[in-house]
């Protein structure tokens, strides 16, 4: 049998692992998508997540229900000062003509690459966000820019609306690594 550093490193590929050895290897190196914050949009005019760990690599996020007291898009802004500042909010939702309920899911991919407003390269993000009694989603799929010009990772989110403020949803933000 490899022992477990062996399995690990790969060092040794002639040999099995036990699977006491597998659920070592899987603690020692986790992965997969960790639940970073349950966000409940009943009120306010942002909702912010600071502190996203290094380790993460994109950001998952399901918006079910979230709507607003008046009519207003559903956007996001990006920071890689921890909330300090954040840059141009995009719509993600786009406007309802009226105070429906948005439900969707966003993907942000490269959370770890240092971005720049200065170099002008930009986080990608995609998905689709459908608003209550339409049929056609949303489709996103576009880039958006830190806030600073000195060169980060991005570790912080903001979420707002064009105009109100929140009234009803849940927005909950996952770590995948």
């Amino acid at each position: 049998m490899a022992t477990t550093s062996e399995a690990e490193t790969g060092t040794d590929t002639s040999r099995c692992v036990t699977a006491a050895g597998v659920a070592a290897a899987i603690a020692a190196n986790p992965s997969g998508m960790t639940l970073l914050s349950t966000m409940t949009t009943t009120s306010g005019t942002t909702h912010s997540l600071t502190s996203i760990p290094s380790s993460c690599r994109s950001l998952y996020i399901e918006i079910e229900g979230v709507s607003a007291s008046t009519i207003a898009s559903l956007r996001i802004a990006l920071s890689n000062t921890n909330g300090s500042a954040y840059g141009t909010a995009i719509n993600i939702a786009s406007t309802s003509s009226d105070t429906t309920e948005r439900f969707g899911t966003v993907e942000i991919k490269g959370l770890q690459i240092p971005r720049s407003t200065a170099t002008g390269r930009g986080i990608y993000l995609r998905g689709q966000v459908y608003t209550s009694g339409t049929a056609a989603p949303l489709d996103i799929a576009t880039t958006a820019s830190p806030n600073s010009a000195t060169a980060g990772i991005i570790d912080a989110i903001q979420y707002s609306l064009s105009a109100g403020s929140f009234d009803a949803g849940t927005i909950r933000n996952y770590c995948t690594k």
